[in-house]
């Protein structure tokens, strides 16, 4: 999709992190970017993303395709979810 994207509202490089845990959370998935320490064997949570279940299969699709892109290819194209039926 070609729309305008706006940056983050914090810093425009985003937050590092090195682990992230799916959890669920009723009918939806949280996915929790965190960074991890070894040494102290905690991890903490930089961002949070909400996505419905339907949304795991296209973001996997999503990723897995920008790995076989060639060094041609936009690498910061948008992709929308497709509309899910029923109530939501």
């Amino acid at each position: 999709m070609d729309c305008p994207v706006e940056p983050p509202s914090g810093d425009p490089y985003g937050e590092f992190a090195n682990a992230l845990r799916i959890s669920l959370d009723g009918g939806q998935i949280l996915l929790d970017f965190c960074v991890y320490s070894e040494s102290e064997n905690t991890a903490r949570v930089v961002s949070r993303v909400r996505v419905s279940k339907d949304f795991i299969p296209i973001i996997h699709q999503k990723i897995g395709a920008s790995f076989s892109l060639t060094p041609d290819s936009e690498l910061s194209t948008l992709f929308v979810m497709p509309a899910v039926l029923g109530s939501n």
